[in-house]
């Protein structure tokens, strides 16, 4: 076809007609084979999460795989009552990679108690020929405590404000999250594992006074104030420049790859020096690569533009954390031991001792500092140390010589600048 004259380009149309024409010719064909697939209960495309497609001699079936009887686990464990993000935590740890949402989606999809509902069926629901997970019992007991969570069973009450760590603290014998109950009797709540046999009972009062004790240890007392906008404003600083590297080496990088694919784009459609199989070789590469930066991007925070105003807000929050926990309600308690440690708390039934793993880096250096302030002389190595305590930094005032105590494997006496005129021109920096 010559398309450089008006025939020619009439002949190429009538083509692309006809292409059309057969196209939509085999599309509802296939439409309407694989609905009556459907119908006849065989899964036609490619099935869910936990599930492989095997042939035998020549006969193709649906099988539960290793994964799948892991993700069985799920739904056993949504009756008991666990909350999702645990759910996912266990899941995760056993090898299988999920997120909450996706998760919700698995417990609401019938094709795992043997059930066929596709969009090609317009909201019929027929028997599957595949393997069931599990029974469709149990997916209708998951599926009532997901639509009536806040009224469904014990597990699913609205938050108690009398047991605000329930979950968040874990048993320091079998590593399992605490539940906790209501003694009638008594009048009283309680903590308890929910691992049978490890018969663990901690009265919840005494429990939740301990961990207000234990927060006490990360709250900002009025006069660290100074020191810790001071240590706070250096983290600050470098964390932001950085962040800053790390963006720009990304986005050069995002740029050279946008480049290529521009390149074989301009070859393959314009230029015609690429042929067709090269082109599908190497886009899905450089596309891949531009997701992966293009998430990386995703992941770093906006670098700090207002130094003030980030550390105005760290040193109000790191302040009045534990007064919110003492004052406000399950949501706001589990809000504040989240934020300070994100990893949850083993509870040392032994001896009555909190432990962590992890543990948000603004609230990690109080006690730290309090140590620095307070002198401590027991010889702890100092967290400061050649840090910004030593740093004299643009826009400070000319230090000041004071005699203080470093804090060192031998303790000994030395001459650094005054904290009070450096912490005083934070804010006006």
């Amino acid at each position: 076809t010559d398309t450089a004259n008006p025939s020619g380009r009439l002949h190429q149309s009538i083509q692309f007609l006809f292409s059309e024409f057969d196209n939509q010719q085999r599309r509802q064909r296939v439409i309407a084979g694989m609905t009556e697939k459907f119908k006849q209960g065989i899964w036609v495309v490619r099935p869910p999460q936990g599930y492989d497609i095997v042939t035998v001699n020549g006969k193709r079936s649906i099988v539960v795989n290793e994964e799948g009887k892991k993700i069985r686990k799920a739904f056993e464990w949504k009756l008991e009552g666990m909350k999702n993000e645990e759910i996912v935590e266990r899941i995760t740890a056993m090898g299988v990679n999920m997120y909450k949402q996706q998760l919700h989606k698995i417990l609401v999809n019938p094709f795992y108690c043997g059930l066929v509902a596709h969009g090609m069926l317009n909201g019929e629901v027929v028997q599957g020929t595949h393997e069931p997970m599990i029974s469709k019992q149990l997916f209708l007991k998951v599926n009532n405590i997901i639509e009536e969570s806040p009224r469904f069973g014990v597990p699913h009450q609205f938050e108690n404000d009398n047991l605000p760590l329930k979950v968040f603290l874990k048993c320091s014998e079998c590593g399992e999250p605490l539940t906790g109950y209501y003694m009638k009797k008594k009048k009283l709540y309680y903590y308890k594992c929910r691992t049978k046999g490890c018969k663990f009972h901690r009265n919840a009062k005494q429990l939740n006074d301990a961990f207000t004790l234990f927060l006490e240890k990360y709250t900002l007392k009025q006069k660290m104030m100074k020191l810790y906008r001071f240590h706070l404003e250096y983290v600050l600083c470098n964390s932001s420049k950085e962040t800053m590297e790390a963006e720009k080496n990304l986005k050069t990088e995002l740029a050279e790859i946008e480049k290529k694919i521009f390149n074989i784009g301009e070859q393959y459609y314009a230029l015609r020096e690429m042929n067709k199989e090269t082109y599908e070789k190497y886009l899905p590469v450089y596309e891949r690569e531009r997701n992966e930066i293009m998430t990386k991007l995703a992941k770093i925070s906006n670098p700090i533009s207002d130094y003030k105003d980030a550390i105005d807000k760290v040193s109000s929050v790191t302040l009045k954390a534990h007064e919110i926990w003492v004052n406000g309600g399950a949501s706001e308690k589990e809000n504040v031991q989240k934020l300070i440690f994100p990893g949850g708390i083993v509870y040392n039934r032994k001896n009555g001792s909190f432990l962590t793993k992890e543990i948000n880096p603004f609230f990690e250096m109080i006690p730290r500092l309090e140590k620095v302030l307070g002198g401590n002389e027991k010889g702890t190595a100092p967290f400061l140390k050649g840090q910004s305590l030593l740093a004299e930094r643009e826009g400070f005032e000319p230090p000041v010589p004071v005699k203080i105590q470093l804090i060192s494997n031998q303790p000994h006496s030395t001459t650094l600048p005054s904290l009070r005129n450096r912490s005083a021109n934070i804010g006006d920096n």
